[in-house]
């Protein structure tokens, strides 16, 4: 995830050209979401917990990385469904995990 937020922030593709406003642009990172129940949780996440560490270590990583190939756009397709309509095969360029990962 760390590289889609990076390439949105490149582009400007939903994004303000920050990580903050990357992340926190409506319904484009469901953790962030108003009505997730995990978003306060998240937000009071202390900096020094292990999860937060590793997540800081893979922002570093993803500075020199391209694992998802420019990606923009990913999901778990076996959480959303309907796939949206930008989840065309064509435009996958990689699967890591349960997640693909898309060019817009």
């Amino acid at each position: 995830m760390a590289e889609v937020i990076r390439n949105r922030m490149a582009l400007k593709y939903a994004s303000d050209g920050t990580a903050e406003g990357t992340v926190l642009r409506p319904y484009q990172f469901s953790g962030w979401n108003t009505k997730d129940p995990n978003r306060i949780a998240c937000a009071k996440v202390d900096a020094m917990d292990p999860v937060v560490v590793d997540c800081g270590k893979a922002w570093e990583e993803s500075a020199t990385s391209n694992l998802t190939k420019g990606a923009v756009l990913y999901l778990n397709p076996a959480v959303v469904s309907p796939l949206p309509d930008w989840a065309k095969q064509e435009n996958r360029t990689t699967v890591i995990g349960n997640h693909h990962f898309y060019r817009a």
